[in-house]
């Protein structure tokens, strides 16, 4: 299996560097933003602190050869265009113990097949875990996965550098440029001096040392060694991953307040809206407190009125039985003379039509008042209804609490 070819990328990122010491930016400069492929020999993450990344960004394809299970699963996660890896490399195949190095449980970058560095590592506090992994050669894993020259090799192996390299079949396996890890572990103590010979003798060329890598040309590149002669710097028109994700969270945490600050302002203009509202709903239940008691008043001086008016028809009834009874009476007496009864009893008529024609009128002053009695019942009714919005506002319940009084006075006269 050949690494897969090349995958265009219009839409890649510009000039954002993703290594840890712009390695990749350095790279560029001979690359030129071209396609290629790529070996990275103990990537450790897919995107932070990785030499291929960038390349990746860029439809650039290759393989990845990371042995932690956790490394491992962010690659063929974060990398599925890759042949990813999860074996060791050195210069035998076989297996080999590999110590894991952790910070509280978390990736470090700092995992080794190297028991001295680990015993490094354990002295400074790190958690470190051994388990036995397969190791394998790069010359076995060219002819196994049938894997071509890369443009770039980048090999960061925890001081195991020199082993990787004396498994590459470099006299006829030549990538083009080769980025090593040459200093030991978290020190600025070079450790190139045992692994370098091997690379001189096959025609690679030194051409450049940021303080943690060094980078090698082959042979037939040696008119590009001057790209690597000036370290990396602001001309190369460059962003380090870090910082621009630091200013993509500040400018999602700038956002979100924003939003939150355009929320809260439209929750105070809600408030101040709903609190208007209920001012005015108080005002206005107040007010229809006060007519519906105006309106009370007004019924009970009514009702005096019409209590006045059944007692004065009542007097007039009695009046009308006691004229009654002394018509009888007379009746008896004018027994003897029926002409004089007859004069008594036209008399008695036209009292007696005189009466119907008051009680005519009281039965028409009683039918006014109770058309009146129902007309403010039914302004009573209308009120209740009118009232019933402000009945959602009103938290003190004083509308509330006149409606059953209302319903009290009503079921009294109902009584």
């Amino acid at each position: 299996m050949s690494i897969p070819a090349p995958v265009e990328h219009a839409h890649a990122d510009s000039r954002i560097s993703y290594a840890q010491n712009g390695e990749d930016v350095l790279l560029d400069r001979l690359f030129r933003g071209g396609p290629g492929t790529f070996m990275d020999v103990g990537g450790n993450h897919p995107s932070i602190d990785n030499n291929t990344y960038f390349f990746y960004l860029r439809g650039w394809r290759g393989v990845n050869i990371e042995p932690t299970p956790s490394g491992h699963a962010l690659f063929r996660e974060h990398r599925p265009g890759d042949l990813n890896l999860a074996v060791a490399i050195s210069e035998n195949e076989g297996e080999l113990p590999f110590f894991e190095v952790r910070d509280d449980g978390a990736m470090t970058g700092l995992s080794t097949l190297s028991a001295d560095v680990a015993d490094d590592h354990r002295a400074a506090g790190f958690e470190v875990v051994e388990h036995r992994i397969p190791v394998r050669t790069v010359a076995s894993l060219i002819e196994e996965h049938g894997i071509e020259p890369p443009d770039l090799l980048s090999i960061d192996v925890e001081n195991h550098e020199g082993a990787v390299i004396r498994g590459i079949p470099l006299a006829t396996w030549r990538p083009r440029v080769l980025v090593i890890e040459a200093t030991a572990p978290l020190s600025e103590v070079s450790s190139h001096e045992t692994w370098e010979p091997t690379l001189l003798e096959h025609g690679y060329l030194f051409a450049a040392f940021n303080g943690v890598n060094r980078f090698y040309l082959r042979g037939d590149l040696r008119d590009a060694l001057g790209l690597f002669e000036t370290p990396v710097n602001a001309l190369d028109h460059y962003l380090r991953h870090d910082v621009v994700e630091l200013s993509r969270r500040a400018d999602e945490t700038r956002d979100r307040l924003e939003r939150e600050r355009a929320d809260r302002a439209f929750e105070q203009a809600r408030f101040e809206e709903l609190r208007h509202a209920w001012d005015w709903g108080v005002a206005q239940a107040k007010h229809a407190q006060a007519v519906w008691e105006n309106e009370c008043a007004s019924f009970a001086r009514e009702r005096v009125a019409w209590a006045d008016a059944l007692a004065f028809f009542e007097r007039g009834e009695a009046g009308f039985k006691e004229a009654r009874a002394g018509w009888d009476f007379e009746r008896a007496v004018m027994a003897n003379t029926q002409a004089e009864w007859e004069q008594e009893r036209a008399l008695w008529e036209q009292e007696r039509a005189s009466m119907a024609q008051v009680r005519g009128d009281w039965e028409r002053e009683r039918a006014v008042l109770q058309d009146e009695r129902a007309h403010h019942h039914a302004e009573i009714a209308a009120l209740q209804v009118a009232l019933r919005p402000y009945q959602l506002l009103d938290r003190l319940r004083v509308v509330q609490a006149g409606y059953g009084l209302a319903r009290r006075v009503k079921r009294g006269l109902a009584s």
